[in-house]
């Protein structure tokens, strides 16, 4: 496995995290908010409407980006420059070696 590899790894797997956490608090945070827009009797706020369409389109952009797209931030960050092999080797790890 290489560097690249790893730090590729490494961010889908915070993407599948923030999908999941956006799923059970971003969104239904939203959804709730909607509805109580619509049962009040008071008159829809665009401004607020619009929020949200921009909140959905950044958790949307965000998950492309992180899961389907992560070399684009690896070059942004510069995760893979600076070491001096491009191989891990997990053969000889154990706890010494990690200490």
């Amino acid at each position: 496995m290489t560097k690249k590899d790893l730090f590729r790894l490494i961010i889908k797997i915070f993407g599948l995290y923030f999908v999941i956490s956006s799923l059970f608090s971003i969104i239904p945070f939203n959804i709730e908010f909607l509805t109580t827009q619509i049962y009040s009797n008071a008159p829809f706020d665009y401004a607020n409407g619009i929020w949200m369409i921009v909140n959905i389109a950044w958790i949307i952009l965000l998950f492309v980006l992180l899961i389907y797209k992560p070399d684009i931030i690896l070059k942004w960050l510069k995760l893979d420059k600076g070491f001096d092999d491009d191989r891990i080797d997990f053969q000889n790890f154990n706890t010494v070696n990690i200490l």
